[in-house]
């Protein structure tokens, strides 16, 4: 079943069959998790980077910045085990150089 023909009553989930019903859920899971991964700005035109772009932007590298994690003022906890970056603390940081 594609996530456009996801049915809106829930009646007619019901006569889905139990494997149905968990790929279904598990498609669903898979593209939210993809949503919450685009990388665009926010609402608040941040974004959040991996340690390798952050690592590049910073000028150190990435296990430096991998070994320092939560305790670089740019770090975010993004509820992952992936170090994330603000991209606004970033630049920041450049612009108190």
């Amino acid at each position: 079943m594609r996530l456009d023909a996801i049915p809106v009553d829930l009646s007619e989930l019901a006569a889905l069959s139990a494997y149905q019903r968990r790929a279904l859920a598990l498609r669903c899971l898979a593209a939210l998790g993809a949503l919450a991964l685009v990388d665009d700005a926010g609402p608040e035109g941040d974004r959040l980077i991996g340690v390798d772009e952050a690592a590049a932007i910073l000028g150190m590298s990435a296990s430096t910045l991998r070994h320092r994690g939560k305790r670089h003022p740019a770090f975010v906890d993004n509820g992952t085990r992936k170090q994330a970056y603000s991209v606004k603390r970033i630049q920041r940081m450049i612009a108190s150089r």
